[in-house]
């Protein structure tokens, strides 16, 4: 078997698994017995190589005696009640037993002459392991003992060995050193009469519970190794046991039992002498209140001061029949615990309040709260569900279009804190975005409601000032949002992103719908070309006077941009100034507007500046 664990040692990788496949084991160091004499260093014992105690192997080839320098006494082989030594038991024939081998040591070494001789014990060999991971071995120490007179110690100290296989299974072996008081200073104390004390109180901790222990309870004394005292306690009235935590040590008490009579009973389990007395369990902790340091509270919708609805508090503690109530330094407390608590007209800014709980044994605790008030309210919208608009038109069909301005739609909107500030926008250039969407938009009239954004392509339309109908819009509805702002969002139009999530209008609005339906009020307009003044040498002909698009004496065009000139080529003479009674013509008029003379004026204007 050893040569198959120092072939696994040296086995390349591709063979470790048939290795791991065997059974791991770890085995601790004999376990020892010392007087207290014998100085221990506990950091030493943290070492895997122990110092003089033992160490882990991994051969059991490789094992040494684990040996002390030490003296013998009787009592070796005494049980010990107070740290637990076992002593001498069964016959004391079984020397792998740390109390019998020790024994055994005294029975064979110890000459009376020469009670401080000091002798060489074996107590039995290292610890080993095989099939283990080396590299996570560990030791840990467990302190069991207790200092007598003169500083020295005795009870146990306890080296834990742990360490996992390559299966991931923890294993684990403990060695015990024993101390043994060779003095026998650990047992001089007199047996005596236990006292207790009465009418003792208990306060809870944290967890609600309280351990009541011997040395709470017992007075007078002294007492000794008091391991051997046990504590019960009982109802006072029905005389069940009360302990409310069985798998910790010594006797628990907890809420359950505040007010009631609980006897306490210390009982010596090596002579069975006990007392008693009566244990009162006391509430000396403060509630604990669960809440936020810091609220922000929002406007009431009509006024601007804040309103907080004081959600109840959430109150830890051992009992849990508490009552509560608020405090402010500003605003007005309404309601009551049972129906809930507000504070009303609070001020625009920062201010103070206070949870106060009372529980029913009269302990106090206080919760600070700084209130945030902010004008979180939108302003109110009002506006005409709807509204008619006009075009009124223009010479030049195709580029007639009216302009309404935002607070055209506004009926009397109103912000709690703040002036209001209007924007508007067609409801289908919102493009089924709720504050304008950076695509290229001409929905609506060709766009003329755009270019809102000069750094984007194309043209945008977003909330602006005013928005746009055009001919095109004419006998019908169109739907357009009307936007109150409680901050103001400057002139022009605005950036979707300013109205967005994180943007500094954003939550600072809100909208109403308004119908608009769009009439054409425009006059058609009808205007001849100008009179003019020709010679009877001027020929033209007659039939053609009837033709619209005739250019000789001007045409009637129905965009402005195509009209031209009206240019005849003929001669003048004096008669353009001269009254013609025959047929009318009232030759020049003195008084006419020389910016824009009649045709006479004009026909005897020609003829005085280029007769020649």
């Amino acid at each position: 078997m050893e040569n198959i664990k120092r072939i696994c040692i040296l086995l390349p990788f591709i063979l470790m698994k048939l290795c791991y496949s065997q059974q791991a084991f770890l085995v601790a160091p004999s376990d020892v017995v010392l007087t207290t004499k014998v100085q221990v260093s506990l950091d030493m014992l943290k070492h895997l190589d122990g110092g003089n105690f033992g160490k882990i192997v991994r051969d059991s080839s490789m094992r040494e005696e684990v040996i002390s320098n030490d003296r013998v006494c009787s009592y070796f082989c005494s049980m010990d009640p107070c740290t637990g030594y076992p002593g001498k038991s069964d016959g004391g024939g079984n020397l792998s037993l740390a109390g019998n081998l020790a024994c055994h040591l005294y029975q064979n070494l110890y000459d009376s002459s020469y009670p401080d001789k000091t002798y060489i014990l074996v107590w039995g060999k290292d610890g080993y392991g095989g099939f283990i991971n080396w590299d996570s071995l560990k030791v840990e120490i467990i302190d069991q003992t207790t200092k007598i007179e003169g500083g020295a110690r005795y009870g146990w100290i306890q080296r834990i060995f742990t360490a996992p296989n390559f299966s991931d299974s923890l294993l684990r072996d403990t060695q015990n050193i024993w101390i043994v008081d060779c003095g026998g200073l650990a047992y001089q104390y007199p047996i005596t009469l236990l006292t207790c004390r009465d009418d003792f109180q208990v306060a809870l901790d944290t967890s609600c519970k309280a351990t009541i222990t011997c040395d709470q309870l017992l007075i007078g004394g002294p007492y000794g190794c008091w391991g051997r005292y046990m504590v019960e306690l009982r109802d006072g009235f029905d005389n069940t046991r009360v302990d409310r935590d069985s798998l910790e040590n010594g006797a628990q008490v907890d809420d359950r039992d505040f007010g009631r009579a609980i006897r306490a009973i210390v009982k010596d389990t090596v002579t069975g002498n006990t007392c008693w007395g009566t244990v009162e369990v006391i509430d000396t902790l403060l509630p604990i209140i669960i809440f936020p340091d810091t609220i922000k509270v929002g406007t009431e919708r009509y006024f601007c001061f804040g309103r907080w609805d004081v959600p109840k508090p959430n109150i830890q503690g051992c009992f849990k029949d508490f009552s509560y109530k608020i405090r402010t330094l500003d605003g007005d407390v309404l309601g009551s615990e049972s129906s809930g608590y507000i504070i009303i007209n609070l001020p625009i800014g920062f201010n103070y309040a206070e949870i106060i709980v009372t529980n029913h044994t009269g302990n106090v605790s206080r919760k600070g709260v700084v209130l945030m008030v902010e004008d979180t309210t939108p302003p109110v919208t009002v506006c005409d569900t709807k509204e008619v608009v006009s075009i009124n038109g223009n010479q030049t069909p195709g580029s007639n279009y009216v302009k309404v301005f935002a607070e055209y739609f506004d009926d009397g909107s109103w912000d709690n804190c703040n002036s209001v500030f209007y924007k508007v926008i067609r409801l289908e250039e919102l493009l089924g975005t709720n504050n304008g969407s950076t695509i290229d938009n001409t929905r609506s009239c060709i766009g003329f409601n755009g270019d809102d954004d000069k750094n984007l392509p194309g043209n945008q339309v977003y909330f602006d000032d005013a928005t746009k109908f055009c001919c095109s819009d004419v006998g019908t509805k169109i739907m357009v949002v009307f936007r109150v702002f409680d901050r103001e969002p400057g002139a022009g139009p605005i950036a979707p992103t300013r109205m967005n999530q994180g943007g500094d209008l954003f939550n600072r609005f809100s909208d109403c719908i308004v119908e608009v339906e769009v009439q054409d009020k425009s006059v058609p307009t009808i205007v001849a070309p100008p009179n003019i003044v020709v010679s009877c040498g001027f020929w033209f002909d007659v039939d053609k006077l009837s033709d619209p698009n005739d250019p000789t004496f001007g045409r009637v065009v129905t965009d402005l941009t195509d009209r031209k000139k009206v240019v005849t080529r003929d001669l003048v003479c004096y008669n353009y100034c001269v009254r013609n009674d025959i047929t009318g013509y009232p030759g020049y008029v003195p008084g006419a507007p020389p910016s824009n003379p009649p045709a006479w004026n004009r026909a005897c204007d020609y003829y005085r500046a280029l007769f020649d």
